[in-house]
Order: structure tokens, then sequence, then C-alpha cells
């Protein structure tokens, strides 16, 4: 019997992620979160969503197959003098139009953020497989109640040392 090709696509909020690994001192690992990736199955689509105004602190990932998203910024409504990204809103509109293909079976996601639940629900609903990268200690309640209601599982990030400008 023949194992069932899995294909997956990664979506990272790198902002989120990156905050959370500095109070580690650490930064992500691209090269071993590829190659994590390629444990989990075929990658058709893994995609860093960054804001316009942390596109330049990215360290040199292309040429490890990911995709940057850079996001740009909106003015909140309720406050003229607080600027958003728009990470959050495309990661979602981009997973939801990718949920509709039968052959992605997996979705991963890194982040620490509750604003993923949304489209997280509706991977679980398309019955796809999802997988998240994150200190679990630090991810927002909401989202770790999800993740515990119905027992996704949360890889650990993989780390290196975070260098220090001097």
């Amino acid at each position: 019997m023949s194992k069932k090709r899995r294909i997956l696509i990664a979506f990272i909020d790198y902002d989120n992620v990156d905050s959370q690994m500095r109070k580690h001192n650490e930064s992500l690992d691209f090269a071993e979160l590829m190659k994590q990736f390629l444990e989990i199955g075929e990658v058709d689509f893994a995609a860093i969503f960054v804001p316009f105004g942390s596109y330049h602190s990215l360290p040199k990932v292309n040429n490890l197959g990911f995709e940057i998203v850079v996001c740009q910024k909106m003015d909140s409504l309720a406050d003229s003098e607080k600027r958003e990204d728009k990470v959050d809103s495309r990661m979602a509109i981009m997973g939801i139009s990718f949920l509709r293909y039968k052959e992605i079976t997996d979705f991963v996601i890194l982040t620490h953020d509750k604003h993923i639940i949304e489209l997280a629900s509706e991977v679980i609903k398309k019955r796809k497989t999802l997988t998240f990268f994150a200190y679990t200690k630090e991810m927002g309640r909401e989202l770790k109640d999800f993740v515990e209601n119905f027992g996704i599982a949360v890889r650990p990030l993989p780390a290196k040392p975070r260098l220090l400008l001097r």
C-alpha cells in the first residue's frame, strides 16, 4: 500500500514570530524550517508575511524557497494615529483561497496570534491537517484553547541564536 502524498502550504507571520523569539534571544532558522516542512510533505507554497516597515530586517530567505509577501499598513478608523498592518488579513484571504484545492493536504502556520483562528477553523472544517510552529507558552489564550480543543500539533520553532549588533 502506498503512502498518501502530502502537499503543504505554509504561512509565516514574521513580525509575530520574530517578536516572540527576540524574548528568547533567538531568531528563526529558515533553512531548518524548510527541512521540517519537507518532513511533513511536499512544499507547494511557503510565504512569509511581513509588514512593509519590517521588510529590510528580514534575513535573506527567498533562496531557500520562501515567497515574501509585503503587507501595506492601513489606518485605523477608530484612531487616526494608529496604523495596523494587514498581515493577518492577507494571511486569511490567501489561506481561504487555497482551501478549495484538494491536492493541498496540510496547512502550516507560524504565529502566536489569535487573529488566525478564523482561517484555522476553516482549515479544520475542510479536513485538512493543520500544524502550528510556535512557542506554545507564548500563544494567546484563545489560540491556545483552539489548538487544545482540536488536538492540533504545535511544533517548536527551529531557532538559532540571535546575532547582536554592537
